[in-house]
């Protein structure tokens, strides 16, 4: 596929380095190359094959030397875009790369906008849809988790996955058609009862599909969560272990932290975005109150609350009344100062999820690690059957379910034509997830969120 323009951009990362590489892609990325390039064999880059190399200089439009560099050659349709490349390996200085880009520019080569190069890579046939969004999942990724699951997708996990679906929604349909199409006909037909079955196998695993988009943001992005409790149970001390960093001041004195203080800790490949937030409590301290309110509205949007409780003494009705508007499901209760004499009976707060640990004292957060880990990762969940990672992705898949069990309802009526037509609406939601129907709106919304030069 010819595609309009040859475009240019710095491919490698904006902080400072020993190398950085500037790429050049398109049909005249050899003419452009060589109007600034000149190798110390002489010989041209439109001249050498593919997967080669050269050593030579860069000058600008006057002819002044920038740099010296090495010169990669890839050749349609062997190279990352699928068209005629050339990579320029360059000091990696950013006053360098700017010159050398402003020289490529000048020579004729237009300005690559984000994730230009991989949607060319896309439109080329070299790498479909849900790979080219794998590649910036792989760029983000923070920990080995994400890393691992966008590799599974670029690996084509998620593909095989929706591909497998969609085959048993092109067979149904087929079937479908069949039975409308040649009702007099001598063949074997199938039972509306064994059709209803299969679009329910096919929804289940439709919305199989669509779960996976939650623990895909966990891998992706982190497990939201708040510290949280009374003044002085030890929530500074925690958020301390936790981060095993000095991110909170700790005093004796109630009340000390008001506003809220955030770190990102990685526990065994999961991301935890944590916060320790003010003591909840009643107080005339306007200032406080601020500090409190921002508390209660970060426990209400965490997916994992962290509530301690001060066991070396007695609770209170304070202590019962933010235990009973806490969701227990996703509430790890903290029993904190255990190393003291205990004061308090917990039997009325009953937290499924829960741990005694003086947090003062402890060696190391593995423990606590650990139990976090149980509530907010699903055991059985496999990154490798592929992972929805985009709402693009969701929403295709989202419209696929309804469609299904549109059809579902079509066929308990006696509605075969319209059954028809909902599983025919289904494949073609899938086909938009998958890249086979695409429009450039969309193309443009995808890559928007790439950086310029991959």
């Amino acid at each position: 596929m010819n595609l309009p323009g040859t475009i240019a951009a710095v491919a490698s990362s904006a902080i400072r380095s020993a190398i950085s590489v500037v790429r050049i892609s398109g049909k005249d990325a050899f003419s452009i190359a060589d109007k600034v390039f000149t190798g110390i064999s002489g010989k041209k880059l439109s001249a050498c094959p593919g997967f080669t190399a050269r050593l030579g200089k860069i000058c600008d439009n006057k002819n002044k030397e920038i740099d010296e560099v090495i010169a990669t050659v890839y050749r349609a349709p062997k190279s990352y875009t699928g068209e005629d490349s050339v990579e320029f390996s360059c000091h990696g200085g950013e006053f360098i790369v700017k010159r050398i880009l402003e020289a490529v520019i000048n020579a004729g080569a237009g300005i690559a906008q984000p994730g230009e190069f991989t949607r060319r890579a896309v439109m080329s046939g070299k790498l479909t849809l849900t790979q080219a969004e794998a590649v910036n999942e792989m760029i983000c990724a923070q920990n080995d988790s994400a890393h691992n699951a966008a590799l599974s997708q670029y690996d084509g996990a998620l593909l095989r996955r929706i591909n497998s679906i969609k085959t048993k929604l092109a067979r149904l349909s087929a079937e479908i058609t069949a039975d409308l199409e040649f009702p007099e006909d001598d063949i074997d037909r199938t039972d509306i009862s064994v059709k209803i079955e299969k679009l329910h196998t096919i929804k289940s695993q439709l919305e199989e599909t669509i779960a996976s988009y939650d623990q895909g943001a966990v891998l992706r992005k982190g497990v939201p969560a708040v510290i949280a409790g009374k003044p002085n149970v030890g929530k500074s001390t925690l958020m301390n272990l936790i981060t095993q960093k000095n991110k909170s001041i700790i005093t004796e004195y109630a009340g000390t932290t008001r506003d809220i203080i955030e770190e990102t800790v990685d526990i065994g490949g999961l991301l935890l975005n944590i916060a320790d937030t003010a003591g909840i409590r009643e107080t005339g301290d306007d200032i406080e109150k601020i500090g409190v309110g921002l508390a209660r509205k970060r426990i209400s949007d965490s997916q994992l609350v962290i509530a301690v409780f001060d066991v070396s003494e007695p609770l209170d009705s304070e202590d019962f009344d933010f235990a009973a508007k806490l969701d227990k499901t996703r509430t790890l209760a903290v029993f904190n100062k255990s190393d003291l004499a205990p004061q308090a009976k917990i039997t009325r707060l009953e937290f499924e999820h829960h741990i005694y640990m003086s947090a003062a004292n402890a060696e190391s957060p593995d423990e606590l690690y650990r139990k976090i880990s149980e509530m907010v990762v699903d055991r059985e969940f496999d990154p490798d059957s592929g992972i929805i990672f985009s709402l693009r992705q969701l929403e295709c898949a989202k419209r696929a379910s309804v469609s299904a069990a549109e059809a579902v309802f079509a066929l308990e009526s006696g509605l075969e034509d319209a059954a028809a037509v909902c599983t025919e609406t289904a494949a073609a939601a899938l086909m938009e997830l998958t890249g086979e129907r695409i429009t450039e709106t969309i193309l443009d919304e995808i890559f928007s969120k790439f950086c310029i030069g991959k």
